[in-house]
Order: C-alpha cells, then structure tokens, then sequence
C-alpha cells in the first residue's frame, strides 16, 4: 500500500474537539503522515468573513 500525498481534514467538529483542541491520537496521525511524506491541508466549510472597510 502507498502512503497518502495529501491529507485534506476539516477544522470544526473533525479536527478539533468540541474545546477547540487536538486531541493526541489525532496529532500523532498527521505527524505520522506528514513523516510519510504526505502535505496536511486544513479546510473549513466556512464562507469567508467580509471585510468591514
């Protein structure tokens, strides 16, 4: 099996617990993937803010 390149993961409710943390299983996962070779990107569902200029 190869390693994944990237892993793309939400912020909200996936990544983060419900206190805004990482937990520590999770943590060790992408270190063990960003050792692997693979890119980690963070995403969100959440429309960008406007700017209030």
């Amino acid at each position: 099996m190869t390693s994944p390149r990237i892993v793309a993961t939400d912020l909200d409710g996936t990544l983060l617990n419900s206190l805004g943390s990482v937990s520590t299983r999770t943590r060790q996962a992408l270190r063990l993937a960003s050792d692997a070779g693979a890119q980690i990107v963070f995403l969100t569902a959440r429309p960008p803010r406007r700017s209030c200029s």
